[in-house]
């Protein structure tokens, strides 16, 4: 006799959080698609702004600019 009730508890929420983090993917490839690919929302205290890609390959906002290094995930 096997215990397959926690082996199955387990699985469950295993699956659950692939889940959530496949839906979480999809929405945020969605928003990504609908901002533009060269677009980055950047969150510094509390206030929300969109850095967006310049011709010359940097990171720009209303509040200067970052190398594409400084501004990772």
């Amino acid at each position: 006799m096997q215990n397959t009730g926690l082996r199955g508890a387990v699985r469950e929420r295993q699956e659950r959080r692939a889940m959530r983090q496949t839906r979480w993917k999809r929405q945020r490839a969605r928003r990504d698609a609908r901002v533009g690919s060269s677009c980055r929302c950047a969150r510094t205290s509390g206030e929300v702004f969109v850095v967006r890609k310049d011709e010359d390959g940097w990171w720009t906002h209303t509040g200067g600019s970052w190398d594409v290094e400084e501004v990772s995930e």
